[in-house]
């Protein structure tokens, strides 16, 4: 699973995705798949992507989801303590290698 989960945090919008929900998570609960559509832009990721990476950091347990039976029916997701630990050891990978050089 830490391999998996090494390579999800690699892919492109994965972190971004981490990162927008412990930002928005700071004044809201848990972050609906539109308030991540209105962070990144329209332009800035598909739909079918930034679903496919909420299932990816689903099922990897680093986020969780919470599906909500409503007129519309709506999904809130929030970053799981894992998954706050593996973005602070991302952050630190990324701060230690743009200091590198």
């Amino acid at each position: 699973m830490a391999e998996q989960t090494l390579y999800i945090l690699g892919e492109q919008h994965t972190y971004n995705i981490m990162n927008a929900l412990q930002n928005v998570a700071m004044s809201k609960k848990q972050v609906r798949f539109s308030d991540l559509k209105i962070k990144f832009g329209e332009k800035t990721i598909s739909d079918s992507v930034l679903s496919n990476r909420l299932k990816q950091l689903e099922k990897l347990c680093l986020i969780t989801k919470n599906s909500v039976s409503a007129n519309p029916p709506f999904s809130e997701y929030k970053l799981t303590n894992y998954g706050n630990d593996m973005l602070e050891l991302a952050r630190k990978i990324v701060t230690s290698n743009s200091s590198s050089y």
